[in-house]
C-alpha cells in the first residue's frame, strides 16, 4: 500500500469513527449498545494501526531521500575530482532538450544575471573565469552561447545602449524594422578543428606544383632486380596560435525590462552577426600578428594579371581556374568583391547577351564557370589586387577554435549607472594550408 493510500484509508477511519460516535448520542438498547462500542474500540484500533504506519513509511522515505541526496552529492564530487583528469562520465542526452534547456539558461542569464542560474545550468553551460574551457557553478567566466546563436542568422539591427537605443520603446509597436547582412560566410567555407592549448601543431608534406607527391619517385627499368629509385618524404610543421576576439556593450536595466522587442536575443545574434563578419575579414585580410592569417598576401598564392584594367571579365575566371592544378579544382570557391561581381554580370556579347549566367541547379550557391562564388565587400576595392579570390577554403585554410563565443554580464560594473554590461570573447586562429591552392587577381594586365 502506497503512502497515498494510507493516508485515504486513515481519512476513511476518521470519518467512520465520527459516524459511530454520533450514532452513539441515540438512544439504544444494551445489545446495541454493546456492539457499538465493540465498532468503536475495532475502528480506533485500525486506525491506529495505520496512523503507525504511515509515521514508519514517512521515515523511510525521508530516509530514501537522505539516501538519494548523499548519492548525488558523491556524484558532484566524482564530477569534480574527474575534471582534472578530462573525463567525462557516458550519457544519453536529448538533443532537443539540452537545447531548450542551454537557450533559457542564456535568457536567464542576460536578463537576470548569473545568480538567477541553478546549479545545473551554472554546472553544464557557464565557463570559470579561470579556465576558459571547464564549466563552474560561480559562472564567473560567462555562459555559453547556445546552438541559435551560432547558426546563421539573416537579419539585424545596429544596437547601441544610449542616444537611439531607446527607439526600441515605440508606443505603438508593430514589427522590428531590420536590414539583412551578408549570406553566406567566408567561415562556413573553411576547415575548423579545436584546441584545448590554444596551439595546434601539424604536420604538413612538403609539395609543390611539380612535386605533388612528395618526393616520391617512379621509374621504369628493363628488367627485374635493377636498382630502384630512392625516395625520402619530407615533412614540416604547421603551427597556428589562437588569438581573443572580443566585444562590449552596456544596457539600461530599465530598457531590458521596458523593450517591446525581445532585446536580449537581439543583442545575442548581434554579436554574433558582428563575429561572423569579422571572422571573414580575418581569414581573407588578417594580417597574421594579433589576428589569424589572410589568404590574400599569403605565400605561393598563383597571381593573375587580368585580361582589362579595373574590370572582372569571364576570361579572367578562366584564367584564375587554370593556374591551380587540376586535383586542386574541386572544391574551388571564388570569393569576390561585391562590385566586381556586379560588373561581371554586366557583360554582354555582341548581340547584347549576358555572358555571365548564375547557374542554381547545384547547392544553394550561384555560380561562375560552375564553381560556387560568395559576394563579400571584405575583399579589396574593385580593380586593386586581390578583388576577385578563387580557391580551395576547405583544403587550404585551417581555423582552431579554442573557445567558441562565450557572453557575460554584469550588474555591478556599471551599478552607478543601472546598467548591465555585456562582453563576448572568442579564441579563434586560422593559416592558409599551402597558398598554391588558391588564385587571385593582379592589378595590372597579364601583359604588363
Amino acid at each position: 500500500m502506497t503512502l497515498k493510500q494510507m493516508k485515504q484509508k486513515a481519512l476513511d477511519l476518521e470519518n467512520a469513527l465520527k459516524d459511530l460516535r454520533v450514532k452513539s448520542l441515540e438512544g439504544m438498547n444494551d445489545a446495541d449498545s454493546k456492539s457499538h462500542a465493540e465498532a468503536i474500540t475495532t475502528k480506533t484500533s485500525e486506525l491506529t494501526k495505520i496512523t503507525d504506519e504511515i509515521i514508519s513509511e514517512t521515515k523511510a522515505l525521508k530516509e530514501d531521500d537522505r539516501r538519494k541526496k548523499a548519492l548525488e552529492e558523491a556524484e558532484g564530487l566524482m564530477e569534480v575530482e574527474t575534471k582534472a583528469h578530462d573525463l567525462q562520465p557516458a550519457e544519453a542526452k536529448d538533443a532537443a532538450v539540452e537545447d531548450k534547456e542551454h537557450r533559457k539558461a542564456f535568457d536567464t542569464y542576460l536578463t537576470k544575471g548569473a545568480k538567477s542560474l541553478h546549479d545545473r545550468q551554472r554546472d553544464a553551460f557557464c565557463v570559470d573565469a579561470n579556465s576558459k574551457s571547464s564549466a563552474w557553478k560561480d559562472a564567473s567566466g560567462g555562459i555559453k552561447a547556445p546552438k541559435f546563436f551560432t547558426d546563421f542568422v539573416t537579419k539585424a539591427i545596429p544596437m547601441v545602449s544610449s542616444g537611439s537605443s531607446q527607439y526600441t520603446v515605440p508606443q505603438e509597436f508593430q514589427q522590428l524594422i531590420q536590414t539583412p547582412l551578408p549570406k553566406p560566410s567566408v567561415y562556413d567555407m573553411i576547415r575548423v578543428v579545436p584546441s584545448k592549448t590554444g596551439t595546434l601543431t601539424w604536420p604538413k608534406l612538403v609539395q609543390s606544383d611539380t612535386n605533388e607527391f612528395g618526393s616520391i619517385a617512379v621509374s621504369w627499368t628493363a628488367q627485374e632486380g635493377s636498382a630502384k629509385s630512392e625516395t625520402e618524404l619530407s615533412f614540416e610543421q604547421i603551427q597556428i596560435s589562437t588569438r581573443e576576439c572580443n566585444a562590449y556593450t552596456e544596457v539600461s536595466h530599465s530598457l531590458l525590462s521596458r523593450s517591446a522587442i525581445d532585446l536580449e536575443a537581439l543583442l545575442a545574434d548581434m554579436f554574433r552577426q558582428r563575429i561572423r563578419y569579422e571572422l571573414d575579414r580575418v581569414i581573407l585580410q588578417g594580417d597574421g600578428t594579433n589576428s589569424p592569417t589572410g589568404v590574400l598576401g599569403f605565400a605561393g598564392i598563383h597571381k593573375i594579371g587580368r585580361n582589362t584594367i579595373n574590370k572582372f571579365l569571364w576570361q579572367d575566371a578562366v584564367a584564375l581556374e587554370g593556374a591551380l592544378e587540376p586535383q586542386h579544382l574541386p572544391g574551388g570557391v571564388y570569393v569576390i568583391n561585391n562590385k566586381a561581381l556586379n560588373g561581371y554580370k554586366l557583360q554582354v556579347d555582341s548581340q547584347q547577351r549576358p555572358i555571365a549566367v548564375d547557374n542554381v541547379s547545384v547547392g544553394n550557391y550561384p555560380t561562375i564557370n560552375g564553381y560556387p562564388y560568395v559576394s563579400t565587400s571584405q575583399l579589396p576595392t574593385v580593380g586593386k589586387v586581390g578583388d576577385v579570390l578563387f580557391g580551395n577554403f576547405r583544403d587550404g585554410y585551417i581555423g582552431v577554435m579554442e573557445q567558441d563565443v562565450v557572453i557575460r554580464r554584469s550588474d555591478d560594473y556599471k551599478f552607478r549607472n543601472n546598467c548591465a554590461a555585456f562582453a563576448m570573447y572568442m579564441l579563434f586562429g586560422g593559416r592558409p594550408v599551402d597558398g598554391r591552392l588558391f588564385s587571385d587577381l593582379a592589378a595590372t594586365t597579364s601583359g604588363s
